[in-house]
């Protein structure tokens, strides 16, 4: 018998409070990944970092009997909002930050290891996903931040800068998925090795959350707009002009002073096209998705730099939300990302190596 498909899927700790049980879309994609194994069996563990378990569920072949085979089991505590502390990030700005019982949860460390146990002993990976909000920086599964602590001042918990040492190394009371994961200094050598002989050919990854950044946003819905209209055959040395408010102006140039230059007219910019290009490809380089794809050897999906992601109607399934996948044809054109082959408005991440 063919060794069987194997799938590795993640769900994250609903920290923010809405209600989300990111366990949901994790059994939806479970049983997608079931009926579309028509010819091999398949393997699925689902690791609830929420929940401190694992599931394991194990399918035949279509022609036999499709209900799987499964069973769980606890491997650390699970979250609770005792965890948990409300914090002003900015003035009237709070969101709930993991402050407590760091070695008695599950966190992105015991998901690598998982991932790669089960790679080792059950076959090539063909898909890696996580469910779970998620930031420029990566996703987010319990909400921590590297190196900054939870401190009360006052009658307000806030972040305090911690020691960072020399190096890029992570922060022992980090829980959450960070760019730098995949380096020697992270990881130990042969666990380097084994991720890039992880996966299938033909595997994959999905990051499923958003990653949000207005600006870049604002960004993209500018040059989209601007004179002469962008097109995949845009010339690097052409020049576009750029309609753009006060406020807009100030975004984009935070990102890069450089970028644009006032032109005549009122409220007009220019812009060189290569330029432009080669900031976004600095950003799209330092995400957390290309860093896994290029460890990997294999494609990721995720959404593009300043596009967010949503619930289907079912509650379950996701894709990104259509107030801002007016950009992501403008990334497949211009910046000659993948396309997502599932159609959910993704983009797809290459290894640097294999473009």
């Amino acid at each position: 018998m063919a060794k069987p498909f194997v799938a590795v899927l993640v769900s994250g700790h609903e920290y923010l409070r809405h209600g989300i049980d990111w366990a949901k879309p994790s059994l939806s994609r479970e049983r997608f990944l079931a009926r579309k194994s028509a010819l091999r069996p398949l393997y699925v563990m689902t690791i609830d970092v929420s929940r401190g378990s694992v599931r394991e569920a194990k399918f035949g072949l279509k022609t036999e009997a499709n209900k799987p085979e499964t069973k769980e089991h606890k491997l650390k505590e699970p979250y609770t909002d005792k965890n948990y502390e409300l914090v002003e990030l900015k003035p009237d700005r709070y969101t709930y930050v993991f402050n407590k019982g760091f070695s008695k949860v599950l966190s992105v460390l015991d998901v690598y290891k998982a991932a790669l146990s089960t790679a080792d002993s059950q076959g090539p990976i063909i898909e890696f996903s996580i469910f779970s909000h998620a930031e420029f920086s990566g996703p987010v599964l319990a909400n921590t931040f590297a190196y900054q602590r939870v401190e009360k001042r006052g009658s307000q918990y806030v972040l305090v800068p911690a020691p960072v040492p020399e190096g890029d190394y992570r922060d022992p009371d980090d829980l959450d998925p960070r760019k730098i994961d995949f380096t020697d200094k992270n990881q130990a050598a042969t666990n380097i090795e084994r991720w890039k002989k992880a996966f299938a050919r033909g595997g994959y990854s999905r990051l499923w959350g958003c990653q949000r950044w207005d600006a870049i946003l604002t960004l993209m819905r500018r040059v989209k707009e601007g004179t002469p209209r962008v097109s995949s055959s845009t010339s690097d040395d052409a020049t576009i002009k750029l309609h753009l408010r006060d406020y807009e102006y100030s975004v984009i140039s935070g990102l890069y002073s450089e970028l644009v230059h006032k032109a005549k007219q009122s409220n007009v910019y220019e812009m060189k096209f290569g330029l432009f290009k080669a900031l976004m490809n600095v950003v799209l380089s330092n995400t957390y998705a290309q860093k896994l794809a290029d460890i990997s050897g294999a494609p990721v999906y995720a959404a593009a730099p300043g596009t967010y992601a949503d619930f289907l109607r079912n509650g379950q399934d996701m894709y990104v939300h259509e107030s801002t996948s007016d950009i992501v044809p403008s990334y497949e054109s211009w910046l000659k990302m993948k396309p997502d082959p599932e159609s959910h408005g993704y983009i797809g991440y290459t290894p640097s190596d294999h473009t």
